[in-house]
């Protein structure tokens, strides 16, 4: 007798998230939409999610796409289960976790600035330029160091917690320069140099 042919594996109920990712999230999002996409099921097919927290409700699906609206997101991390199930009860579980931070606390701390060179508040040279350098330091993070000699120029830094300047103009006479730190808050802190060109 003829060997019967090999029977068909059945091909397994398949379950995609591809919202939200995992991670964080902005932490204004209080609820997100979850959705994906399921395939092999037998006959229809019913999704079911649920969060860690005790949030539960069911998907929509669309042809082989499902969505979830408001699933719930509350400070911290959530992990969101969802579950597919056929005609034939065969079931496939996915999990996908978020995590909403709290609101960064406003920074209201101004960067502390230093100056190495020149050195002192009263400084006299008979140079057109003089360079200057210092460092910088801030309780979240340093973004840019400036200076600024009244209409004569203004300009960056280079480097922000060891910073240096290679030429600051000078007018004849006496120059109030101007060294100020920001932080990424937009905080600044400054302090001047009298710079006297003879």
């Amino acid at each position: 007798a003829p060997a019967a042919p090999p029977a068909v594996p059945a091909v397994a109920l398949t379950l995609n998230i591809q919202l939200p990712a995992a991670g964080p999230i902005p932490v204004n999002t209080t609820a997100v939409t979850a959705s994906g996409s399921v395939a092999n099921g037998s006959g229809a097919v019913n999704i079911s999610w649920q969060t860690d927290h005790g949030a539960s409700g069911r998907a929509v699906i669309v042809s082989s796409a499902w969505s979830a609206t408001s699933v719930p997101t509350p400070s911290g991390s959530t992990t969101i289960t969802l579950t597919a199930t056929d005609a034939q009860h065969s079931t496939v579980t996915r999990s996908v976790t978020v995590v909403r931070l709290q609101a960064a606390i406003q920074d209201a701390v101004p960067p502390t600035l230093n100056i190495a060179v020149p050195l002192g508040t009263n400084v006299q040279t008979s140079l057109a330029k003089i360079s200057a350098s210092g460092t910088a330091s801030d309780n979240v993070d340093v973004t840019r160091v400036t200076w600024q000699n009244g209409a004569l120029g203004s300009g960056t830094a280079t480097g922000t917690k060891m910073w240096n300047i290679a030429q600051i103009p000078l007018l004849v006479g006496s120059n109030t320069v101007i060294f100020r730190a920001y932080d990424a808050a937009g905080n600044s802190s400054w302090r001047s140099v009298i710079v006297t060109r003879r």
